[in-house]
């Protein structure tokens, strides 16, 4: 795996029991090949001070037996207990720790009440300062789906979107573990103009030539942006897809078999990121493979205290 981005501290959340394989097994290849801290959390009904001593050490034991068995080489894994409702009690750990990524399944279901209050996975996304690694099984070999948005013209790209691409594909690219893993890059795009407006064959003409034109402009911004992480030896495979950026990006991974669909996030309030909001969440509903969400680093240090 190359560490075109590195994560220095990782923190994988046990939410189903306390030897949730899926997730353990992810948690502990990512702190290898990053060759980062690992900390793992389970949940307790209880307030971690009303834990048994003995039960606490108990967990503590069997989950460092497990993940010395799933072949940990960083050093000593921490493990810790987290009590209340899952959603907060992540929020404050992270907020507490130095973690720079969360590793969870993608399986939790949150009770009711607690998703009427936003206590789900793409809440968390959306809420935790860093990035967040939504599982499931993994997919050999890996396909990595890479979501961007560059702008039609290069003069109205928004900074913190370029720098929010660029830590896509950086992170996207540092998955590709084997030689057969792959790089499939997605980009969304749709003309401003309806053809509604266009009343005679001539007007039509001069809409259907727009489209052309204005297709032609994002498939050379997305093959710029794309080839500055091309890596000799790697798969790799551009998508410029016509509509919704949510769909567009669910399809290609459904089609290709994806493993996991990078995907940008920004704690920050108004139109664009309601929207790149409602893009993670619909992500997350349609694939059935694993989400990572990603922020740049200027959200990060703006994110959610809870």
């Amino acid at each position: 795996m190359s560490s075109s981005r590195d994560f220095e501290s990782i923190f994988t959340v046990l939410v189903n029991d306390d030897l949730d394989t899926t997730v353990l097994t992810r948690g502990v290849s990512l702190a290898n090949s990053y060759r980062a801290r690992l900390t793992v959390a389970w949940l307790t009904e209880q307030p971690t001070l009303d834990s048994p001593p003995s039960t606490a050490r108990q967990k503590h034991e069997t989950l460092n037996q497990r993940i010395a068995e799933l072949g940990y080489d960083g050093m000593q894994p921490r493990t810790v207990a987290l009590g209340g409702k899952t959603i907060p009690a992540i929020l404050r750990e992270v907020n507490r720790g130095p973690y720079d990524l969360v590793v969870i399944s993608a399986q939790y279901k949150p009770r009711l009440g607690s998703q009427l209050m936003g206590h789900t996975i793409p809440g968390l996304m959306f809420r935790c300062r860093c990035p967040v690694f939504a599982v499931r099984p993994k997919r050999q070999p890996a396909r990595i789906i890479a979501a961007v948005r560059p702008a039609e013209d290069a003069s109205q790209q928004d900074g913190n979107q370029t720098r929010i691409n660029d830590e896509i594909l950086k992170v996207a690219i540092s998955l590709l573990e084997a030689p057969r893993d792959e790089l499939h890059v997605v980009h969304a795009w749709h003309a401003h103009r309806s053809f509604r407006e266009y009343r005679d064959q001539a007007t039509l003409r001069k809409f259907h030539a727009y489209k052309r034109e204005l297709r032609a402009t994002h498939q050379a911004h997305l093959e710029t942006l794309a080839a500055k992480y091309q890596r000799k030896g790697r798969k790799h495979r551009n998508h410029l897809v016509k509509g919704d950026t949510a769909h567009a990006v669910s399809r290609v991974a459904e089609e290709q078999r994806g493993d996991v669909v990078v995907v940008g996030v920004s704690n920050r309030t108004g139109i664009t990121e309601l929207l790149i909001g409602h893009t993670v969440e619909t992500v997350f509903h349609q694939v059935s493979c694993s989400v990572l969400s990603i922020k740049h680093k200027e959200s990060q240090r703006e994110g959610h205290r809870d």
